[in-house]
C-alpha cells in the first residue's frame, strides 16, 4: 500500500490482500492522536482501479496516486501508467478521484514519489511484470487546478537500479534507502533538489 499524511490525518491507499495476492482500490483516513496513537479508521473514495505498490503525495490540498499495479489470484502483476488525483475536503473525506491526461510517464510501480517546487518526481522502481528496477526519475509540473504537465525524464540517476525502497524529501534532500536491485540493498542515497 501506500500512505501519505495531511496534519493529522493519514491515508492509506491501494493494497494487496492475500492468499493469494489481488490488489484492491480501497482507500483508508484515520486521526493520529496527540499520544501517537490511531483511531477512527474510515473507508474513502475508491481508487478508479484496483492497484498496489502505487505511491501517493499530496500537493495543494490533492492527493495524487501514480502508477501501481494489479495482481489477480497470485498470477504476475500488471503494470500501470495512470495517475488519480482528489481533492481534500475540509473533514478529512476526498473528492471524486479524476485521472490525469499528463502523457510521458511509463507504467510504473515500486517507485518512490516526492514533491518539491511545484513538481512531483517518481525515484526508481519498475516498468515492467518481472519486476526488473530501474534507476531512473520522471516529473511533472502540478498546475493551479490539479492537472499535470507532461511527464519528463530527469537527467540525475541513483546510482543503481533499485525498486521497493523507501523514500523521503527531508529539507532540501531527497533520500532513497534499502530497496532491491537483484539483491535486497542496505544502501542509503541523497541528492539535493534543484530549484527546477
Amino acid at each position: 500500500h501506500s500512505s501519505v499524511l495531511n496534519g493529522i490525518r493519514i491515508y492509506v491507499l491501494g493494497v494487496t490482500q492475500y492468499p493469494p495476492a489481488n490488489s484492491k482500490d480501497t482507500v483508508f483516513s484515520a486521526i493520529i492522536n496527540n499520544d501517537g496513537s490511531i483511531s477512527g479508521w474510515s473507508t474513502l473514495n475508491s481508487l478508479p482501479k484496483k492497484l498496489s505498490k502505487g505511491k501517493a503525495v499530496i500537493v495543494n490540498n490533492r492527493i495524487y496516486f501514480v502508477g501501481g499495479a494489479t495482481w489477480t489470484n497470485g498470477g504476475n502483476p500488471v503494470p500501470s501508467d495512470s495517475v488519480y488525483f482528489a481533492s481534500i475536503n475540509a473533514d478529512g473525506t476526498i473528492g471524486n478521484w479524476q485521472t490525469s491526461t499528463a502523457t510521458g510517464l511509463p507504467t510504473l510501480l515500486g517507485h518512490g514519489l516526492i514533491e518539491a517546487n511545484g513538481k512531483i518526481t517518481t525515484i526508481g522502481g519498475s516498468t515492467n511484470s518481472n519486476e526488473t528496477p530501474i534507476n531512473k526519475t520522471y516529473s511533472a509540473t502540478v498546475n493551479a487546478d490539479g492537472t499535470l504537465g507532461n511527464w519528463s525524464e530527469g537527467s540525475n540517476l541513483l546510482p543503481t537500479t533499485l525498486r521497493d525502497g523507501a523514500v523521503a524529501k527531508i529539507g532540501a534532500y531527497a533520500i532513497y534507502a534499502g530497496g532491491v536491485s537483484g539483491q535486497l540493498s542496505n544502501k542509503v542515497y541523497y541528492s539535493l533538489i534543484d530549484a527546477n
